[in-house]
């Protein structure tokens, strides 16, 4: 692709996230995602935290288990902040797949209090669990262990082969 071709493409998505509207069926459907680790994400993040989807921020309060509009300039967006462009957050939504927004490119996170930041990424880790239906029944998630165990402790990698000393 030549550089006119991908600045044209750059400046068209650029404006497309610009233009892109966070709707309140767009609300619901996030916050129905953050509510399937409701009380996890309570003990992990007791203050709550927050998602900045271009001008307007959402504070998710766990104990609650509700997304509000919270002020751009308030403290209290809880322990950190997600940011995300809102046209990527809305086709992350209408895909019921944010795990994808865990991948730097598309997100920034602001951490507001001292936070071990494997907890801000445990909350994309739980997203995936959610995105790939390991959550669905007992026997997915029987089905990813038993997977996981077996891809990653008992792969039997085949043996390097032996060095060959060359005079």
């Amino acid at each position: 692709m030549g550089p006119a071709q991908l600045a044209a493409l750059t400046a068209e998505r650029a404006a497309a996230e610009e233009a892109a509207e966070i709707s309140a069926a767009d609300i619901e459907r996030l916050q129905r995602k953050v509510n399937v680790f409701r009380w996890l994400f309570c003990l992990i993040f007791p203050r709550g935290f927050a998602f900045a989807l271009g001008e307007r921020h959402l504070r998710y309060d766990g104990l609650r288990g509700r997304l509000r509009n919270a002020d751009a300039a308030s403290s209290g967006h809880g322990d950190f902040v997600v940011s995300v462009p809102k046209l990527t957050m809305k086709e992350a939504l209408r895909n019921n797949h944010l795990t994808d927004l865990g991948i730097t490119m598309f997100v920034r996170i602001r951490l507001l209090r001292r936070l071990d930041p494997r907890k801000v990424y445990a909350l994309f880790v739980l997203f995936q669990f959610d995105d790939y239906g390991h959550l669905r029944s007992v026997a997915s998630l029987l089905r990813w262990v038993g997977l996981a165990i077996r891809y990653t402790l008992l792969l039997r990698l085949p043996e390097p082969p032996a060095e060959k000393h060359h005079p």
